[in-house]
């Protein structure tokens, strides 16, 4: 006689078995799994048409980052089927707006700002063989940065905030590619 310990072992096997089958055959697959089925990847910069050439690299930097992370990074020499599925990813704008505003030393002066808010805004598209497939809309991040130490230090300063914003903002773009959630806004 067999056990009824190695009997329900042996079912519950089946079970799990028979859930496998149907589960993989239905195109079931994790949420945090690393396949797309429009991949393998390559990424290229859209017509650049904001003057900051170095944002526009640092996005296309950041998503290929994000890309390879996700395992999806590949470009078109690695895709199985022949196609080509590229993410072309695009800077639309970079912008300053003062932040921690003071009043000027005496009554006639001009106000100061302490620091500056560098916003770099953009999108991505995924294109197979020149036809788009998706899009993110438009994507914005932000970095906040002092502007104290002389004229020379606060443009190094706005410099490196957008290359940080842009990266940022290319990893942005690649993840809601991916369809992960991401804010859109800072």
């Amino acid at each position: 006689m067999i056990p009824s310990a190695w009997r329900r072992g042996r079912a519950a096997l089946a079970i799990a078995a028979a859930i496998t089958v149907v589960a993989s055959g239905c195109g079931y697959r994790p949420a945090s799994s690393a396949h797309d089925a429009l991949g393998p990847f390559d990424v290229a910069a859209a017509p650049v048409t904001v003057p900051d050439a170095a944002a526009v690299m640092a996005a296309v930097g950041g998503a290929r980052a994000e890309l390879a992370r996700s395992g999806v990074l590949g470009g078109c020499h690695a895709a199985p089927s022949g196609r080509c599925a590229e993410v072309r990813v695009a800077v639309t704008r970079v912008e300053e707006s003062p932040v921690g505003i003071v009043a000027g030393a005496s009554d006639d002066a001009a106000p100061l700002a302490r620091g500056v808010r560098v916003t770099v805004t953009g999108s991505a598209a995924v294109t197979v063989d020149g036809k788009p497939q998706r899009a993110t809309g438009e994507v914005s991040a932000s970095e906040v940065v002092s502007v104290g130490g002389g004229p020379a230090a606060a443009t190094l300063a706005r410099d490196d905030a957008a290359r940080a914003a842009a990266a940022r903002l290319g990893v942005r773009l690649a993840r809601l590619l991916l369809g992960h959630p991401e804010p859109t806004r800072d």
